[in-house]
């Protein structure tokens, strides 16, 4: 990491420079985030699923200096966009500044995992580390402050062109801190890192939180091996949307399908009764059932069996499993916290850095986004938005 921020500063690099980062989750995206936050560059993240417009959009908008890309799979657009929006790399000499008629701020671009014309490469650029003593890195590392901005994190733009989020090393360490009061991974938990690295959820749930708790991160190859990811990593924790957990259940049903009439019966059953014994633990009204006097039976005969089929989903060691980005499927959850899974729900925005309100695994209400977190202010609108 040290290296690499000396290689950023031997490129121009300096406090308040805007280093963008176009990456698929790998390690290098990691190296790159604390190399420029420690000698004061501000980060900001572009999404691998960007189309050129909207490239062209962030780099300029943000003055980009430094563009790093990175790409282990080889099968991301990125690297044709950036051609394409900088031609001049076809005749720039690599470690030289360039001039880039359409992205004027832009001087550097650094790839890892492949090379391109005018670009240099990871190791290139750590051959240039030599250039600038490590004394230099530590006194800009001492003059970086907890109100300097961290990370220039751009919205969805669903309202509008998306905005320039401006987080403060303070807002992001304060997020953190907040969300432990909701969940507390134990020391040597494993996350799954699967949402791209790009949104502020992943990278504060998936990743700053497993770092403030000593966890392991392993990373997803692909969404397409997720499934055959969880079941080889066995995660403990993972961060999530809807989507993914409804995908899970949706594979669980068909699998019953596919069996005896019977076996879905018993299923759904135990997730009845289990549900029956959350509701109890988490003060929610609890449904009457004309054969919940078989509710002890069930529970030391059925529950844990089909407590089994569906976390063995999910590599059979899951403990936490957080969900946010929209509302989870009410028959989604009831079947999760029903066989031992609770999910916790939470809700942010970007400009929030990002996580506002959630559940706990104390207090876990499934139909809401839990309570609003200790050091933020919110308010209800229209129709209690």
């Amino acid at each position: 990491m040290d290296d690499f921020a000396r290689a950023l500063v031997s490129l121009g690099v300096r406090r308040g420079s805007k280093v963008a980062i176009w990456a698929t989750n790998v390690p290098a995206w990691f190296i790159t985030f604390w190399a420029a936050t420690k000698i004061g560059a501000v980060l900001v993240t572009v999404n691998t699923a960007y189309k050129i417009h909207e490239a062209e959009y962030l780099l300029r908008q943000s003055d980009t200096h430094t563009l790093v890309m990175i790409d282990h799979c080889l099968d991301s657009n990125y690297r044709e966009i950036i051609q394409t929006l900088c031609p001049e790399l076809a005749d720039a000499k690599p470690g030289s500044a360039l001039h880039c008629r359409k992205l004027p701020f832009l001087r550097n671009v650094i790839t890892v995992g492949f090379r391109m014309p005018g670009c240099l490469t990871f190791d290139e650029a750590m051959d240039r580390a030599n250039m600038v003593p490590r004394e230099q890195i530590l006194r800009m590392a001492a003059g970086v402050r907890p109100d300097d901005v961290c990370n220039m994190q751009y919205t969805s733009g669903t309202t509008g062109f998306p905005k320039g989020v401006m987080l403060t090393h303070r807002n992001i360490v304060s997020n953190v801190k907040a969300t432990l009061e909701c969940v507390s991974p134990k020391v040597g938990d494993t996350f799954l890192s699967f949402l791209p690295l790009s949104h502020t959820f992943e990278r504060t749930a998936g990743y700053y939180l497993a770092l403030a708790t000593g966890c392991i991160i392993a990373y997803n190859r692909s969404v397409l091996l997720l499934a055959e990811d969880l079941k080889t990593i066995k995660p403990t924790v993972i961060i999530s949307v809807p989507r993914v957990y409804e995908r899970i259940y949706a594979r669980v049903q068909d699998k019953l399908r596919k069996s005896r009439p019977i076996a879905k019966k018993l299923f759904d059953w135990a997730v009845e009764v289990g549900w029956r014994d959350f509701c109890r633990k988490n003060h929610l009204p609890v449904e009457k059932s004309g054969r919940s006097w078989l509710d002890g039976i069930v529970r030391a005969t059925l529950l844990h069996k089909m407590a089994n089929t569906l976390l063995s989903q999910f590599g059979g060691r899951l403990r936490i499993a957080i969900s946010g980005g929209a509302a989870l499927n009410h028959k989604v959850a009831r079947t999760f916290c029903g066989l031992g899974l609770p999910i916790i729900q939470g809700y942010g925005m970007t400009e929030a850095s990002p996580i506002i309100a959630g559940n706990c695994v104390e207090f876990n209400q499934p139909d809401t986004v839990g309570k609003p977190f200790c050091n933020v202010e919110i308010r209800l609108g229209e129709g209690n938005e």
